[in-house]
């Protein structure tokens, strides 16, 4: 349920790009994130800004009021990230969606070097983020492109059609299926801060997070090819999509048991993982190798550890 909603009036003409922030208790970074859509070198009516409102309970409906007459925010109770996504896309009055975390800003050349790009075609436009810290102090790395939801532009209808989506990576299969394109530049900023999920440790829900993303795409690839998107007429690539995507999630799967150091599992999980593969015809690449070796060397470990017990008693 939407609890509260204030929008602008400024044109009564449907923009090109919705720019979709999504905050939660991002108040602290949310002025910079809005200032960089307003301060975009394109047209003001190819462009509105949306803020997606996630129940904050700090400072973020204060900031928002302070832009009363220049942006649409839309506020509900907290819903989550899956929520956010969603909202982001329904509530748009534009053809495509960008999406922003609050957390992160946008170069000023941002829409202006995607709206060249965006056609029949090109239904989903990524490009590469610099990496900042919470300062907004930069280490000269990029993250790559479609890692991260402020890197993405997608046709709103092409969007929805894929939802649910627990993550950017929902409109992934856009790019897939050659439905999409990915820009060189960075035209974004990427913060790492303590509250962002940026922590790859074991002890993290960060690599099941995106597992479950991988299998939660997989099924609506399968259902899609029941009754094909307009984006995708072919069922037969759209079903082997959902196995790749399957696939993707039994790695994911593997990869955290390695790191958890479930050695216990190994066997079962590594199986899987390659039968999971065979099955959608996905070749091994380095990580899958990374992987198997770090298995290999923990279950080594463990077996030596035994050793030494039993050689000690």
């Amino acid at each position: 349920m939407v609890l509260e909603e204030s929008c602008s009036e400024l044109s009564s003409t449907k923009p090109l790009i919705t720019c979709s922030i999504l905050c939660y208790n991002y108040g602290r970074f949310l002025t910079q994130a809005i200032e960089s859509c307003l301060d975009q070198r394109v047209d003001n009516t190819l462009f509105e800004v949306l803020v997606i409102d996630d129940g904050s309970t700090d400072e973020t409906p204060i900031v928002c009021g302070k832009y009363a007459d220049r942006i649409r925010v839309s506020r509900t109770e907290n819903l989550g990230f899956a929520k956010s996504l969603e909202r982001g896309l329904k509530e748009a009055r534009g053809t495509y969606v960008a999406y922003l975390d609050a957390d992160d800003w946008w170069e000023t050349n941002k829409l202006e070097s995607i709206v060249p790009h965006l056609n029949e075609q090109n239904l989903l436009v990524v490009h590469p983020l610099k990496l900042v810290d919470e300062n907004g102090e930069s280490p000269r790395k990029e993250i790559g492109a479609c890692g991260n939801t402020s890197s993405i532009c997608v046709h709103r209808d092409a969007g929805l059609s894929l939802l649910p989506g627990t993550s950017e990576i929902f409109c992934r299969p856009l790019l897939d299926v050659g439905r999409g394109i990915t820009l060189s530049s960075a035209l974004g900023n990427y913060r790492i801060h303590g509250k962002a999920m940026t922590d790859r440790s074991a002890s993290s829900a960060h690599t099941e997070f995106f597992a479950q993303t991988a299998y939660q795409t997989a099924e609506t690839l399968r259902h899609l090819a029941v009754h094909t998107p307009f984006w995708c007429d072919e069922s037969r690539r759209l079903l082997e999509l959902s196995k790749w995507y399957h696939a993707e999630g039994v790695i994911k799967d593997f990869e955290r048991l390695t790191e958890l150091e479930e050695v216990s599992r190994f066997a079962a999980g590594w199986t899987s993982m390659v039968a999971t593969m065979l099955k959608a015809k996905r070749g091994p690449s380095q990580r899958e190798a990374r992987l198997t070796g770090r298995a290999v060397r923990l279950a080594l470990k463990g077996l030596l550890n035994n050793v030494r017990v039993v050689v000690g008693e």
